[in-house]
């Protein structure tokens, strides 16, 4: 799994993680 993520984003919760398995990341621009 390789995602370009923002410096700030290193620690996630398992609900951000849902919400990334949702594809919201990538929906929001």
């Amino acid at each position: 799994m390789e995602l370009v993520l923002p410096n700030n984003y290193v620690v996630i919760d398992e609900e951000e993680m849902m919400y990334l398995d949702g594809g919201g990341l990538f929906k929001q621009e």
